[in-house]
């Protein structure tokens, strides 16, 4: 079988759900041309966009994308096309096209991913891979500049370029139902733990705040929210919604972000809230200060700290 010589090739194995899928919907009509080439995650939901296109799915385990990757080396490799990783990731393989990866996954180089307790964790062998293997790549493309001060302990900064992110809004002026909005998976760095510690304190108070959350069925279980919440009477309301344009629409009826992450590349949420123009508590880290203001940051290891922030912003917005 000859080598298929084709413009671009886009590899986004992995990317389904939450800032992936945003990433991969974002760039889709702005990198792609007719006659590219899509390998995707097989749990993605296609629409009449892909029509026009070549498409591979990809399962969601190592072997899968790794053999992926080798049909790509051995079949669409070739000096005048362009392969794109949009998973973040570096090719296993180095390839005679040129290679841009679009790095959304800061987690990857936290240095706790070789602690022990991580080590058998996604994000060790993601790291793992990018150790091996990132000089495979010719061009990363980062979306924040707290991103590229992460990437550039590996890779030369002329080989590192910042891509400013767009969200079209949809305001309209409703009445307000929450006072805090997390849109966030219930994974660890998301700090749903002290996020639910610091309503615990507030409740002591007698301070009940209104918070949207956007978990699984399974998270809400591993997070005990229904115990926290029935316990302690915390006003925690959860929609899990699919689709992206109807999950928008929650910004309208909330007040204000409330963000806890320890990491984020893209930060999503924040992108987010701030074109809809809601008030924005989050960490005190790099990815989130251009967001918002000084009193208005904390400590997401201390939940005092947040149910303090945000009990100053609940008396402000009386």
């Amino acid at each position: 079988m000859k080598k298929k010589k084709k413009n671009k090739l886009i590899f986004g194995a992995g990317l389904h759900a939450g800032g992936g899928l945003f990433i991969l919907n974002y760039l889709r009509s702005k990198i792609t041309s007719k006659g590219d080439i899509f390998f995707l995650d097989q749990r993605i939901i296609l629409d009449k966009f892909y029509n026009n296109f070549e498409i591979y799915l990809v399962k969601n385990n190592l072997i899968s994308k790794f053999y992926s990757e080798l049909k790509i080396k051995i079949f669409f490799d070739n000096p005048n096309s362009e392969i794109i990783f949009l998973n973040g990731l570096p090719p296993f393989f180095k390839f005679k096209a040129k290679v841009t990866a679009y790095f959304q996954n800061a987690n990857i180089l936290k240095k706790n991913n070789f602690l022990l307790k991580n080590i058998f964790s996604l994000d060790f062998l993601r790291n793992l891979k990018f150790i091996f293997f990132y000089k495979n790549v010719d061009k990363w493309i980062v979306f924040s500049k707290f991103s590229k001060t992460i990437l550039s302990r590996y890779i030369e900064k002329n080989k590192i370029f910042e891509n400013k992110v767009s969200i079209d809004s949809q305001i309209i002026h409703k009445k307000k139902i929450y006072d805090f909005i997390y849109p966030a998976s219930g994974e660890p760095h998301k700090n749903h733990e002290n996020l639910i510690k610091a309503l615990i304190i507030l409740s002591n108070k007698k301070i009940f705040p209104k918070i949207l959350l956007t978990l699984s069925e399974s998270e809400l279980s591993k997070l005990k929210i229904k115990y926290y919440k029935d316990k302690f009477n915390l006003k925690i309301f959860n929609k899990k919604i699919k689709d992206r344009k109807i999950f928008l629409k929650n910004y309208n009826y909330s007040k204000a972000l409330i963000f806890p992450s320890y990491t984020e590349t893209l930060g999503l949420p924040l992108l987010e809230a701030k074109s809809y123009h809601l008030d924005i508590l989050a960490s005190n880290y790099d990815f989130a200060r251009d967001y918002t203001i000084k009193n208005r940051l904390f400590d997401p290891s201390r939940p005092e700290d947040i149910a303090r922030k945000i009990l100053n912003y609940v008396k402000t917005k009386k």
